[in-house]
C-alpha cells in the first residue's frame, strides 16, 4: 500500500515540465491582469508567434437592455516567462530568441503586439504562495513595444532592455488599449 501511494505521489510531482509550469503561471497572472483591468483574455488554437489577444469589451444599452459585446480593440502578446531576468537601476534584461524578437518587429500586421515578460524567483518554491489571507504570485511582468525597429541577423539571441517602469499591471494595460483604440500604437 505504502508502495502505491509513493507512486501516486511520484506521477503527481512530474506531470509539468519545468517550462510549461512556468508558461502556466505566467499566462494565469496575465490573464488575471486583463480581467482584473475589464479586459477579454484569448489564447489562440494554433501556436504562430502570438500566446494571445486582450481584447475590448463595450457596452451597448438599447431600450433599457444592456448588452456586453467586443469592441474590436484588440491587442496581441508574446509572453516570455524566465529565472533569467536581469534586474539593474532602471532596465530589466531579457535575452529573446531572434526569432521571436524579429516577430516582434515585424510592422507588417493588422493588430499591434506587445512582449511580455513575465519573472520567476530562482528558487522554484517562491513562484506562488498560497494562504488563507491570499494567493501571491512571485515576481511581475514588464511589457514593451517593438514594432517598428530593425530585425536582428543574430542566430540566437537578443538582448531586449526594457524600463523597470513598464510593469505590466491593469493600469498599463488599460493605457495600452487606449492607444491602440486611438490608433497611436499600430
Amino acid at each position: 500500500m505504502e508502495a502505491t501511494v509513493n507512486k501516486i505521489q511520484e506521477n503527481l510531482d512530474n506531470n509539468l515540465t519545468e517550462e510549461h509550469t512556468k508558461e502556466g503561471i505566467s499566462a494565469a497572472y496575465v490573464k488575471a491582469i486583463a480581467n482584473y483591468a475589464g479586459f477579454n483574455f484569448e489564447q489562440p488554437v494554433n501556436d504562430y508567434g502570438i500566446d494571445g489577444t486582450f481584447s475590448g469589451i463595450k457596452v451597448r444599452k438599447k431600450g433599457g437592455e444592456k448588452r456586453l459585446l467586443s469592441d474590436g480593440c484588440k491587442l496581441d502578446f508574446q509572453l516570455k516567462a524566465s529565472i533569467n531576468v536581469k534586474m539593474e537601476k532602471d532596465l530589466i534584461k531579457y535575452s529573446l530568441e531572434s526569432k521571436n524578437y524579429n516577430d516582434l518587429v515585424d510592422d507588417e500586421i493588422c493588430t499591434p503586439r506587445i512582449l511580455i515578460v513575465y519573472k520567476l524567483p530562482r528558487n522554484k518554491d517562491e513562484w506562488i504562495k498560497v494562504t488563507e489571507n491570499g494567493t501571491m504570485f512571485k515576481d511581475c511582468a514588464w511589457w514593451c513595444y517593438l514594432s517598428g525597429l530593425q530585425e536582428t541577423n543574430n542566430k540566437e539571441t537578443i538582448t531586449i532592455e526594457i524600463p523597470r517602469n513598464q510593469i505590466f499591471d491593469d493600469k498599463s494595460l488599460k493605457e495600452l488599449m487606449g492607444k491602440v483604440k486611438k490608433g497611436e500604437i499600430v
